[in-house]
């Protein structure tokens, strides 16, 4: 088992307390018109599985994906036993707070690296939630991939392989690739062949040395409080692939396996395919460096983070949103 020494990354002791501002597999794509309207079409294009070590140089058009024993069985047949979930019933949501304050997050995220007319290939993109946080920027095409059949009508082929965008996005979903080398090189393959020369890969995913770290204070492989909870395999190896925990967060993602990201290792993966990491940060650490912008600020209020009866995040989701980070790529 990889120990958090092991992970060669900045180690921010995270407040316990919330801030005090806190107290007060679809395939979509758009385009936008003169006009202002989007425009909706069906995609056919989504993640190459192939079995190889190294990933061919392009994606092979109309060329389906080889079912291998973990991301598309368990993964997809998790997300697709989820509920599709009301406003009503997210806004009782027992991590409601939570949920708000990571979409502040990517909110902040997407807003700082996209410009007007862009294009963008957002992996593992759901049901489509951020659809509205990229349109917002008046992008000009936008192309969601999943590999769940509940976010959309799924069609695994491959189509318009030479698409470009300017972001690629993985929100919360690249833990997943980290079964295996094989699904990290294939991921990062298919980043690099889409996206422009100085385009950005963007995302969030959960921080490994948070992780490994919590796991040596409780000196047990099992931690949590009352709206998570995280059980470390207790075989896993030395190897930075194949870190299996099983990851729980009520109301939302239930006893599905994930994957250590081992930051040092992807970092060295992604600049063999000319991405190069340009940040890296926690959660708790990217609120407090973009919450004194006067837009982000006036953003963090306009989507109820913080309510008008001063609703404030508890503290056991406060301590679940340390565990994630984001991440910024640059392609050379």
């Amino acid at each position: 088992m990889i120990n958090s020494s092991d992970i060669n990354q900045p180690y921010s002791k995270q407040n316990k307390n919330p801030p005090e501002d806190y107290q007060n597999n679809h395939n979509r794509q758009h385009k936008r018109h003169n006009n202002g309207s989007i425009e909706y079409s069906s995609q056919l294009s989504t993640f190459n599985h192939n079995n190889t070590r190294q990933p061919p140089s392009s994606f092979e058009s109309q060329h389906r994906i080889e079912t291998q024993p973990f991301s598309k069985n368990i993964v997809a047949k998790h997300y697709n036993a989820i509920p599709v979930v009301t406003k009503r019933s997210r806004e009782v949501s027992v991590i409601f707070g939570l949920k708000r304050f990571n979409n502040w997050i990517k909110s902040v995220l997407i807003a700082s690296y996209t410009k007007i007319g862009y294009k963008v290939l957002d992996l593992g993109c759901g049901k489509g939630g951020d659809l509205t946080k990229w349109s917002k920027h008046q992008i000009s095409e936008y192309v969601g991939l999943d590999i769940a059949a509940n976010s959309y009508p799924v069609n695994n082929v491959i189509a318009q392989k030479d698409f470009k965008a300017h972001i690629v996005s993985a929100q919360f979903s690249i833990h997943y690739a980290f079964d295996s080398e094989i699904r990290v090189r294939q991921l990062l393959s298919n980043v690099a062949n889409h996206l422009y020369s100085g385009g950005h890969f963007i995302g969030t995913t959960l921080n490994a040395y948070w992780l490994a770290k919590k796991k040596e204070s409780t000196k047990s492989c099992k931690f949590g409080n009352s709206v998570y909870s995280i059980e470390f395999n207790e075989n896993n190896g030395s190897s930075p692939f194949g870190l299996e925990y099983t990851y729980n967060l009520i109301g939302a993602i239930q006893g599905c396996p994930e994957y250590l990201v081992h930051l040092p290792t992807f970092k060295k993966i992604a600049k063999e395919y000319g991405l190069n990491l340009i940040l890296n940060m926690p959660f708790h650490e990217y609120y407090k460096q973009n919450i004194n912008n006067q837009k982000y600020n006036t953003l963090f209020h306009v989507m109820n983070v913080v309510d008008a009866k001063n609703t404030r995040i508890s503290d056991d989701e406060w301590e679940a949103i340390g565990m994630y980070m984001v991440f910024v790529f640059q392609k050379d």
